[in-house]
């Protein structure tokens, strides 16, 4: 008798009132798919983010509060000089707001994956900018970070700013929902962890979430669920069925790969229950 898995590795207020953190743990059952671009000079020969560091940790960490798992694709470049150093002025020709609201800048095709820009600078000399989803009212995709993000307090990184910037997206912002604590993701003078391990719930418990920013957070269209995927046995069959369409079955010996698309692609997918080992999950 064969042994079978599934496994899921990705798809990849104006008052003063006190608002707590989140009152339980939320089940991981939203994705949220990030394409990372790098802006480079012209001829490549200079680009935002050498490194490219993404802090993939840190920010699966800080969301993983909202039930929301963090997917990063594959870096992209965008070739265009004028786009290294931006500008802040919500009309100015060169800045995040052009960048994100103007075809041809590397965009996902997907409107639901949001875009994440690498660049040089900010004219005023923050760390990131984004647009700013209104909520019940307009959802806006495209996050800027800048160099100086990777070299703050001596190259250790401002490590929570790729998911602060991420909360604008999702309909977050300084002043509602909350986020008057400096331990909150979204306060405007917040504290800013050194490591992964004062993130919350450990250590410090800085970068937490509220319900009401949770609840918010959950609710646009760039959380997309996740699909839920079960093994079945039928008479002399095993049948594995998943709930999501758009999603890839992919195979393996093992549970670190490597992995491979199964052929004849079917959902219920149908195999015998004789054989080695086998592991599946569904990539997007």
């Amino acid at each position: 008798m064969r042994s079978i898995c599934a496994v899921w590795l990705g798809c990849v207020i104006g008052s003063l009132a006190f608002i707590a953190r989140a009152s339980s743990a939320v089940a991981v059952d939203q994705c949220l798919r990030i394409q990372p671009i790098q802006v480079c000079s012209e001829d490549g020969t200079i680009c935002a983010n050498a490194n490219l560091t993404l802090f993939e940790a840190e920010t699966a960490k800080i969301w993983k509060q909202a039930g929301i798992q963090i997917q990063f694709l594959p870096v992209q470049r965008f070739l265009g000089s004028n786009w290294l150093d931006l500008e802040t002025g919500l009309f100015s020709d060169y800045s995040i707001f052009t960048l994100a609201g103007t075809p041809g800048h590397g965009q996902h095709p997907d409107p639901t994956v949001i875009n994440l820009w690498f660049v040089r600078s900010f004219s005023n000399g923050a760390y990131g900018h984004s647009q700013q989803t209104l909520p019940n009212l307009v959802e806006r995709n495209g996050i800027g970070i800048a160099d100086n993000a990777f070299s703050y307090n001596n190259g250790l990184g401002r490590i929570d700013v790729m998911a602060h910037e991420l909360g604008h997206n999702l309909g977050l912002d300084l002043d509602t929902f909350g986020p008057s604590d400096r331990d909150n993701l979204m306060s405007g003078s917040r504290l800013v962890p050194s490591t992964i391990a004062d993130i919350y719930p450990d250590g410090s418990q800085v970068d937490f979430l509220n319900d009401l920013q949770i609840t918010q957070a959950r609710s646009t269209s760039f959380s997309v669920p996740l699909p839920r995927i079960s093994i079945r046995r039928s008479t002399d069959a095993v049948v594995i069925l998943w709930d999501e369409p758009g999603f890839t079955l992919e195979s393996a010996g093992t549970v670190t790969g490597p992995w491979q698309a199964v052929t004849h692609q079917t959902n219920p997918y149908i195999i015998s229950p004789r054989g080695p080992a086998a592991f599946f999950r569904l990539r997007q």
